[in-house]
């Protein structure tokens, strides 16, 4: 519930200029924020963090999540004795070509409630962090307030503070105060973006999940999305629909691998590796 005086105090804020104009405002106050943690990436070699945009890949989800899929017997030992390689029959087995590969940010657009899942290394933290950047420079839903929380550091404080005031004091010093992030949740005008799942250690993870479950009933109608690695996946979450990260296609690979390699300052190497 939330308290009679900040309702009182956001409906008396907005009634001039209205919440979407609200939402504007306040994607521009916490613009620097959204960059300075969403903005950059660092990972393998790198003696330095590289810019997200320079490098990020459009990325496709599965419609359903392929490791649970299940399939017939029959079919593993037919494409198993197809004459096909290793690597093929392991991407037969894995990812179906029953599991539809769509857009991920049409389909963030469509869900008010998803669960990322994928791989080690599937690149759900840079697809997370690519809505967060696109959302508050209202390239898509522009009506949303993005806000990325880390779970591995909230659940460090997940004992003493709730999700709310968590999100509350992290804001707070960016000049957002309680009465206009309650007043937008009650709205259902906040893109909550909650990152890494499976990096909770396991004695805080039960806590988390009740808060996450207990933020997403209160709150419902406002946007969510949890990212977790497949493996890690303990809890089902009610009312979220579960998806996958997909393997690159090749056109995808080829992109990546170039854009990588000329930010390394070689892009001489991206023939050789495409080659190989």
């Amino acid at each position: 519930m939330l308290h009679p005086l900040l309702c009182s105090q956001f409906r008396s804020f907005v009634s001039q200029p209205g919440v979407d104009i609200l939402v504007d405002e306040l994607n521009d106050r916490i613009k620097d924020k959204i960059r300075n943690e969403c903005g950059s990436m660092r990972v393998l070699d790198m003696t330095s963090p590289l810019e997200l945009s320079s490098i990020f890949t459009e990325v496709n989800i599965l419609e359903g999540v392929a490791g649970k899929q299940r399939l017939h017997i029959d079919d593993l030992l037919r494409e198993f004795h197809s004459g096909n390689d290793l690597n093929e029959f392991e991407h037969f087995a894995f990812h179906s070509s029953s599991t539809e590969k769509v857009s991920g940010i049409d389909y963030v657009q469509q869900q008010d409630k998803l669960l990322v899942l994928g791989k080690l290394g599937a690149g759900k933290t840079t697809f997370l962090k690519h809505i967060a950047l696109q959302c508050c420079d209202r390239k898509i839903l522009p009506n949303y307030l993005p806000v990325f929380v880390a779970l591995k550091a909230f659940a460090d404080r997940a004992e003493s503070i709730s999700l709310l005031d968590y999100i509350i004091q992290d804001l707070g010093s960016w000049d957002i105060h309680d009465y206009e992030i309650e007043g937008l949740l009650k709205e259902r005008r906040i893109l909550l973006l909650l990152d890494g799942l499976d990096e909770v250690r396991g004695r805080d993870l039960h806590n988390v999940n009740q808060q996450i479950q207990s933020f997403t009933d209160n709150f419902h109608g406002n946007r969510f999305i949890v990212t977790c690695r497949l493996a890690a996946q303990e809890y089902v979450f009610e009312k979220f629909t579960e998806v996958e990260v997909a393997d690159f296609n090749e056109h995808q690979i080829e992109s990546f691998s170039r854009n990588w390699f000329f930010h390394k300052e070689t892009p001489e190497k991206a023939e050789r590796f495409l080659e190989r």
